[in-house]
């Protein structure tokens, strides 16, 4: 079992200022906090850490069926092809004994598992598109830049995996110490917005499930619409730290995939285990828009925490993961502490919710992604005949929209994001998505409205 080691920096550095360091360097994967100082507390505490890395020494990646470690096919036996399993059984062999002082991540695999990673773990139908994108890209990291931003602390920490654990942090430290300011730019839009759905045609998808609702097939499914635009006059970096700057939240990412760049500013946690393998997922249902304005700002709040609809749509899907979580985690252990709670980000209010357990003896991290793969709040539920609706009613595969990033340690601690506010950026077009969940009483009328009030911060990237 390896130590970590760790140097303190002597200042406190901001994480979009070291990602420049290493911008162009393999898979630079950063899971990052970018919210600012006077966000509410328990919206802080949720974005306590922040997390870069690069140049893993493995990867594992998937697509349209298939799983590559290093770039090469694994054949069928002895795996099922099943790329949870396949990190699984990867990463048993690696074992570190970790520092309590230091943040939770330490070193272990980041990366990001698409929505379409379902239909490796259930027989669930796809858009007949293949992908463009990879449906999993994982990196499994000897060493973390962490950051805390309530301690105002940065440490380098390594494992020793790779190459001499020393030798790996002078080689970072020296790396940071390059650091600069930076600006930032904001991209240009060089085509206007374009979509796959016209506003009636997105309106007839919301009848159809709210038919399918009537019918009796589902209780609720959650209903996207995708957006396109060329854009120029920024780097995929500044995209990234512009899309950051006007839409700041907890769990935003950025990961380098060398042929695309996935930048996120995701407010919502999936599901994280912690040292003491308590399991936490806070699904979010219910939005409403901010305003400058005090009192419409109030107002917009208040209504929301009284919508019924959005209250239904909430419990639904506590209701849904507490049925996932019981699958791994202790009997009589998952509650419910905290239901339909508002929480107010630059862009728009939320009601979310937040259900607990312990994680079982012989159970691990990569079984409870397994069992709750994907987030009930992106689906629907029932979850597989919510998701057959999705891709029989949406346009294309969703791709990391709607999937989940984050880190998996290598002492079993976890945290992920649902990847929504999400972009894929590639040959300078930004890909993104924007939807909600659909329940009997939805109007379809406002269903696309909520589509537009979620997009707008993604199209406010581009001028």
């Amino acid at each position: 079992m390896n130590k970590i080691l760790y140097k303190v920096l002597d200042d406190w550095i901001d994480p979009s200022q070291v990602l420049t360091c290493f911008d162009g360097s393999s898979l630079l994967c950063a899971l990052h906090s970018t919210l600012p100082s006077e966000s509410d507390n328990k919206i802080k505490d949720l974005g306590r850490y922040s997390f870069i890395s690069a140049n893993p020494f493995a990867v594992f990646n998937a697509l349209n069926g298939d799983v590559f470690f290093n770039h090469k096919k694994i054949n069928k036996q002895p795996y099922d092809l099943n790329p949870f399993d396949v990190l699984n059984k990867f990463m048993q062999d690696y074992k570190i004994e970790t520092n309590k002082d230091l943040p939770p991540f330490q070193g272990g695999a980041m990366g990001y598992f698409s929505y379409e990673i379902g239909s490796y773990l259930e027989n669930i139908p796809l858009n007949q598109t293949l992908s463009d994108y990879d449906d999993m890209v994982i990196g499994i990291y000897d060493w973390v830049v962490s950051f805390d931003h309530k301690e105002k602390k940065v440490f380098i920490t390594a494992c020793g995996f790779n190459q001499d654990a020393n030798k790996t942090i002078d080689f970072i430290y020296n790396k940071i110490k390059e650091v600069t300011n930076f600006d930032l730019v904001q991209p240009k839009k060089s085509s206007q917005i374009m979509t796959d759905f016209t506003k009636k045609e997105y309106e007839k998808s919301v009848s159809k499930v709210i038919d399918y609702i009537y019918d009796g097939d589902i209780f609720q499914a959650n209903m996207t619409q995708p957006f396109k635009v060329h854009y120029d006059g920024a780097s995929p970096l500044q995209v990234y730290q512009y899309l950051s700057h006007i839409n700041p939240a907890p769990f935003s990412a950025y990961i380098d995939c060398d042929n695309f760049v996935i930048a996120s500013s995701s407010p919502e946690r999936f599901i994280e285990v912690n040292c003491a393998r308590v399991v936490e997922t806070r699904p979010i249902k219910g939005t409403a828009p901010r305003s400058d304005d005090l009192a419409k700002d109030k107002k917009f709040s208040d209504d929301l925490l009284k919508s019924e609809k959005d209250r239904a749509e909430n419990i639904m899907i506590v209701d849904l993961m507490r049925n996932d979580l019981s699958r791994v985690c202790k009997a009589g252990s998952i509650s419910v502490p905290n239901v339909c709670g508002l929480e107010s980000y630059q862009s728009v209010h939320h009601l979310v919710s937040t259900v607990k357990g312990e994680l079982q003896e012989d159970k691990n991290a990569f079984d409870l992604l397994k069992n709750c793969f994907p987030g009930g709040s992106i689906t629907g539920a029932p979850k597989i005949r919510s998701q057959e609706i999705i891709a029989e009613l949406e346009s294309c595969n969703r791709g990391v929209y709607c999937g989940c990033i984050g880190y998996i340690g290598f002492d079993g601690v976890m945290d992920t994001n649902i990847a929504i506010r999400t972009m894929t950026l590639k040959d300078n077009v930004a890909s993104f998505n924007a939807g909600g969940g659909i329940v009997s009483d939805s109007k379809p009328e406002s269903e696309y409205e909520e589509t537009m009030i979620k997009a707008d911060k993604m199209i406010k990237v581009f001028k």
